[in-house]
């Protein structure tokens, strides 16, 4: 875990991730987000990936110390 938030532990991390889907590149990661029941929950994963994810598990990881991606 690159990041690490005071409100999840590793146990927890590492069952969020399974629940996320990873892309290389952002423009991806949007047009899949975008076909979604959750358009647009997307984070700046770790290194370079991004993160696409349910709304519970997008403020989990805003709350661990992620960043959204910069969707315009």
């Amino acid at each position: 875990m690159e990041k690490e938030g005071k409100n999840i532990n590793r146990k927890e991390f590492d069952e969020l991730k399974k629940r996320v889907t990873r892309f290389q590149n952002l423009a991806t990661a949007i047009i899949w987000s975008s076909r979604t029941k959750w358009p647009g929950y997307i984070i700046q994963g770790d290194g370079s990936e991004y993160w696409v994810c349910r709304p519970v598990d997008f403020e989990r990881l805003i709350k661990a110390g992620y960043e959204a991606a910069p969707i315009l």
